[in-house]
């Protein structure tokens, strides 16, 4: 690790791994803190009056501001503007170095550029020569650290710089490794005071130990060193090279929706002879052509879409694509500039889902586009609350957010809800609707009751909610959930926490048939290429609707899963909650014809034979049964 950062001599170079960069933050401060109190002692000075403090940017990450606060330094924080590019200024963070600062903390990085180390220490320099105070950097690479060595190599930010003194990263960002390692390393032996090290005897040998955390899991630094082994210098950069492609490449896509405002500059180019050179040549992803930085995008809705959408909130970005499985975080920048919200992404592989739920917060016919109404909703009503409630007993002349998408789109509502997966009530949905089963439904429901022991009654509920299910054409209602709950005697909670887990189960109100279509690979039949071509030839016959899609009549959705649990049987489909299988193409078409005018095709194999029999005749079980029963031979009667 010293040597990836360019330490003086990897023999002097000392360091330790820690749980993390917040252990390794606090290390890095502790030893420049302890520091400085020596030399102040030295002099004769008192530590405590005014006492030490620490520069750094007001958008340095919470663990530097942690370290402050948790052993008393007075944290001086650097505010950030546009023209710092988000970032530290070192000329505004030199207004506040005195002889008390024990350190400045540079980061690489927070929002979109690496911090200027080279500038901030050669400030410093400056600083000693007519001060003679010497003040150090420890530089927060907690990101960086396995980035800039390997991508931007000629990039001065760590051990070549003297004022550099310490380094800290986490292995398990882009040192690939497992949750829960991180890495200090100070230049030298000089920079770390003898007595913040300990040294152990009781576990059977000298051991010397420097961190807050004593005992940890080994498996994050062995894999660890296991990466630095087998990848080596050039498979960590071919890796960070292919994630600051991408990420250019999502900054571009970004910038060209013309959604988006990028404030990140990784996609950007530097000037100079070079770059012209480069471009001249056709070099135009080479990594230095391009403003250092890691590969995270950061961006914001333009000021156009803005004014052209008021009623989109960029927040609900961060809301939909959790829904879709990425954690995106919306959040204001740091003191100076928390007027700007931005979204955050840390580029890895695929991110095109960022254009795509955006679009449908502007498309009339998305279930998205409720969210807009939430916004816009927001903005025009005003509401007597309490305890985020609208009070019953005030009389409002407006229209709750809630219920304005209730009123003005019932159907978008409720398939938004469903699809983030949470509940709120709407005309259509809400636990004063009342719900019970019919007497059918009841009978069939206390005999599937029946079937588990009292105790354990509780694991009818799929069953039950299957069956309410049904009776409530089709789709399971908030007041289905509940009935259901009081019937087994189950937290209704519980009863929730089922329904929104199975996807067998529909929270939004079912306007026709769902189709789910699977053809196993390993099927001869699924081979034909006769087969493929009736699949699309299906899905013209359904008015061209792709997986996912509905028809214009409401009457068909279809769906593509990976797995039916019937591979014997495919090429199938279920619909609604049938099985059809053996499909051809003409088979399939008339199914679908037979629902398009109401009727109910019989279910199963339509290649007529039982069940999931060999299709080729049976293979075993062809012999006359024999022993005790029934159909068995005489000699076993």
């Amino acid at each position: 690790m010293s040597d990836i950062w360019h330490a003086p001599s990897a023999k002097q170079a000392i360091g330790t791994a820690t749980t993390g960069s917040s252990e390794a933050i606090m290390l890095g401060g502790l030893a420049m803190k302890r520091i400085w109190q020596e030399k102040r002692k030295a002099q004769g000075k008192s530590i405590h009056e005014p006492g030490p403090n620490i520069v750094m940017g007001a958008n340095a990450q919470v663990a530097l501001e942690k370290f402050a606060r948790y052993f008393e330094v007075s944290c001086r924080l650097v505010p950030i503007s546009v023209e710092s590019k988000y970032r530290l200024d070192p000329k505004k963070a030199m207004e506040l170095v005195d002889e008390n600062t024990i350190g400045v903390f540079v980061i690489l990085v927070m929002y979109r550029h690496y911090e200027p180390v080279q500038e901030m220490s050669d400030l410093l320099d400056e600083y000693e020569k007519k001060t003679g105070h010497s003040v150090p950097i420890h530089v927060d690479a907690a990101s960086g650290g396995f980035v800039a060595p390997f991508a931007t190599p000629k990039l001065k930010w760590d051990f070549t710089l003297p004022r550099v003194v310490s380094i800290n990263t986490s292995g398990h960002k882009f040192g690939l490794a497992y949750v829960g390692v991180g890495w200090i390393i100070w230049r030298d032996k000089a920079h770390l005071p003898k007595d913040l090290i300990f040294e152990l005897h009781y576990l059977g040998s000298v051991e010397y130990s420097f961190s807050l955390n004593f005992s940890r899991p080994a498996a994050p630094i062995i894999a660890q060193y296991f990466n630095l082994i087998h990848l080596g210098f050039e498979g960590y950069r071919n890796v960070a090279l292919s994630d600051l492609r991408n990420a250019r490449l999502m900054s571009r896509a970004l910038e060209r929706s013309g959604y988006y405002t990028v404030l990140s500059d990784i996609h950007r180019k530097v000037g100079g002879a070079s770059t012209a050179v480069k471009d001249a040549v056709g070099l135009e992803d080479d990594v230095e052509l391009y403003e250092p930085g890691l590969p995270v995008v950061a961006f914001r809705f333009t000021d156009e879409f803005k004014e052209k959408h008021p009623e989109v909130q960029q927040k609900w970005i961060q809301t939909l694509l959790r829904a879709k499985g990425w954690i995106v975080p919306n959040y204001e920048l740091a003191p100076g500039l928390d007027q700007i919200e931005i979204l955050r992404v840390v580029v890895r592989e695929n991110t095109t889902e960022v254009i795509e739920v955006t679009e449908g917060l502007i498309k009339m016919d998305s279930p998205l586009h409720a969210l807009t109404n939430l916004g816009h909703a927001s903005a025009s009503s005003k509401h007597e609350t309490h305890h985020g409630r609208m009070d019953e007993g005030s009389k409002s002349s407006g229209t709750s957010r809630r219920d304005w998408i209730a009123v003005h789109n019932p159907l978008q509502a409720d398939a938004l809800l469903n699809m983030l997966q949470a509940h709120r009530d709407t005309p259509h949905n809400n636990p004063k609707i009342p719900f019970e089963f019919n007497a059918e439904n009841m009978k069939r429901a206390q005999e599937i009751i029946s079937r588990y022991p009292p105790q354990y009654k509780k694991g009818a509920v799929i069953p039950l909610l299957d069956l309410g299910q049904r009776q409530n054409k089709g789709w399971t209602s908030i007041s289905v959930m509940n009935y259901v709950a009081k019937l087994l005697e189950m937290p209704p909670m519980r009863v929730y926490e089922v329904a929104t887990f199975y996807t067998m189960f529909n929270r939004c109100v079912a306007s026709g048939l769902k189709c789910w279509q699977y053809s196993e690979d390993r099927t001869q039949r699924a081979d034909r290429p006769e087969f493929r071509s009736g699949v699309h030839d299906d899905a013209v016959h359904l008015g061209g609707i792709k997986p996912g899609q509905t028809t214009e009549d409401g009457k068909f959705t279809v769906i593509e899963v990976e797995c039916q649990g019937a591979c014997s049987n495919a090429p199938m489909m279920a619909i609604g909650d049938d099985f059809y299988e053996d499909l051809t193409p003409q088979t399939t078409k008339s199914i679908l014809d037979a629902f398009a005018k109401g009727q109910t095709p019989k279910p199963g194999p339509q290649s007529g034979r039982q069940t999931s029999e060999n299709s080729a005749g049976l293979t075993a079980l062809t012999s006359k049964p024999y022993g005790p029963g029934e159909f068995c031979t005489p000699e076993f009667q």
